[in-house]
């Protein structure tokens, strides 16, 4: 308090500033999903617990923290034009999708809660239990994530930050984008895709959204893609709305598994 009261600031506006840096670093392009996920969804206890106190903030405040005197809170009270200003909706953590890249310009802000996300991966995992003859041959090994502005070049770099390698010879890598795939000039998913595909797989797309479309007739408009990064990473173009991921990861995930026994053998 005597610090904020002597110059404006204290060790907690340093860790706000912290976390609006590592948001701003976190959009750059060529970061890996970890690192970018982790820049994006940290809290502002989190970046001020590690960069300024050392430890966790709580337990930092528990050990050292007392109770201001009557004398500190008036001087406190007088120096408030000194004190810095700080935006509590740009320090607000950002909600991550579950599964792999979201992008979502309001998702990116913060200003909502991704939910395709967690029913992209919620879908695939029931595909995958459900599937006669796989259980016990096949399982979810690792799921990464990361939210994307609907900007080209973010998701150039996010898709290139996964590059699937490090997979062994019995594992393959999915990227299952959400979103960017209507009309606007900010949607351009397919089209950040295309860039890191090296083979167009995207019949097997087009045919799931063909059976989505016996339920839903405008699911023929998506413009998402399909294709191979390498022999061992598939990227498939889902739409945004949660209930549309869900029906087309389960249209799509037989083609996508017949792909992943191939990529293997």
């Amino acid at each position: 308090m005597d610090l904020m009261t002597l110059s404006g600031f204290c060790r907690n506006c340093l860790g706000k500033w912290i976390t609006l840096a590592a948001r701003q670093v976190g959009k750059r392009d060529g970061i890996d999903p970890s690192t970018r996920s982790a820049l994006l969804t940290g809290s502002y206890t989190d970046f001020v617990g590690q960069c300024v106190y050392g430890e966790d903030y709580s337990t930092w405040k528990a050990k050292h923290h007392t109770p201001p005197t009557e004398e500190q809170l008036e001087r406190y009270a007088k120096s408030k034009g000194l004190h810095a200003d700080h935006d509590k909706e740009k320090l607000k953590a950002v909600e991550p999708s579950e599964v792999c890249c979201t992008d979502v310009d309001e998702a990116s802000r913060g200003e909502y809660s991704d939910l395709s996300g967690p029913a992209v991966e919620a879908a695939v995992k029931e595909v995958i239990t459900a599937a006669e003859g796989l259980k016990g041959k096949v399982e979810i090994a690792e799921v990464s994530r990361a939210i994307c502005e609907d900007d080209r070049n973010s998701i150039v770099g996010a898709l290139q930050g996964w590059g699937g390698t490090g997979l062994g010879d019995d594992e393959v890598g999915i990227i299952m984008t959400t979103g960017g795939t209507g009309f606007s000039i900010r949607d351009v998913t397919p089209e950040a895709t295309r860039e890191v595909l090296a083979k167009d797989l995207s019949n097997i797309l087009q045919h799931a959204l063909m059976l989505c479309s016996e339920k839903q007739p405008l699911a023929c408009l998506s413009r998402g893609i399909c294709g191979l990064v390498n022999r061992k990473l598939i990227v498939v173009n889902l739409p945004g709305q949660p209930e549309a991921c869900e029906d087309v990861v389960k249209a799509v995930m037989p083609g996508v598994m017949h792909w992943a026994k191939e990529a293997v053998n």
